[in-house]
């Protein structure tokens, strides 16, 4: 009976030890992984992709469109318990796997989206430091949007597709176009139709003024076309129906 009770004794001295081990691993393994932050790239962008005036999304660009794009590193010092000043280092920028711009401390490039067969571009900054024999590496993916136009009625917040009713005997039409590329908005052509008849007194105007319509008629068909004027031509083009209560 007291060897059994030794030997009881012995097992569950042994088994306190190693619950007292396993707690103590993990405290200190969760307590490594806080102090050292992970290491990674922030790589952002941005276009001159037109938008109206109170649009609050991001300008996705179209093609011509100029993108810029912007690499933050982040790499962590353990020795020094801060991150490193990356402003000296040397960065390369890839676009489609093509060299485009290298140097010290570049950690941003600005590229032209002129390819034509091209719907997305993949963008790629190599950083080089003496920390590491292998550079630090992110890639991001653009994808291009087709320019679009909508309409929205002077006086009011909201844009109207598609169909629209009015008691208005005297409506005007405001464009509102989307991610078209180019820098001026001057030299964009607006082409208007009225019921299928192109109405030239507006031609290269944004807003419209609907025409007095004939005795016994409630609906107008409008439509434009907005075109880019380049080597290439970017178009776009939209229809409204508009009927009058």
């Amino acid at each position: 009976m007291k060897k059994q009770k030794t030997i009881l004794i012995i097992i569950l001295a042994i088994t306190f030890w190693m619950m007292r081990g396993n707690v103590s691993f993990s405290q200190t393994q969760t307590s490594s992984q806080v102090q050292t932050p992970e290491n990674f790239l922030y790589l952002s962008w941005e276009s001159n992709g037109m938008v109206p005036v109170d649009y609050l999304g991001k300008a996705i660009p179209a093609r011509f469109a100029v993108v810029k794009v912007l690499v933050q590193p982040l790499i962590y010092s353990s020795k020094n318990k801060s991150y490193f000043n990356t402003d000296d280092w040397s960065y390369q920028w890839y676009v489609d796997d093509n060299l485009i711009l290298e140097g010290k401390g570049l950690k941003e490039c600005r590229f032209r989206l002129e390819d034509l067969d091209k719907i997305s571009y993949k963008v790629t900054v190599k950083v080089l430091t003496s920390l590491s024999t292998t550079p630090f590496e992110k890639t991001i993916t653009i994808n291009l949007a087709q320019p679009a136009l909508y309409f929205r009625p002077v006086g009011e917040k909201k844009i109207v597709i598609n169909q629209y009713s009015t008691s208005s005997k005297a409506l005007i039409l405001e464009t509102v176009p989307f991610f078209f590329a180019s820098d001026d908005p001057t030299k964009l052509h607006y082409m208007w139709r009225v019921n299928d008849k192109r109405f030239m007194d507006f031609d290269n105007q944004k807003t419209i003024i609907l025409p007095k319509v004939e005795e016994g008629e409630n609906n107008y068909t409008i439509q434009l076309t907005i075109e880019d004027l380049r080597d290439i031509i970017v178009r776009a083009s939209s229809m409204i129906n508009i009927t009058l209560k």
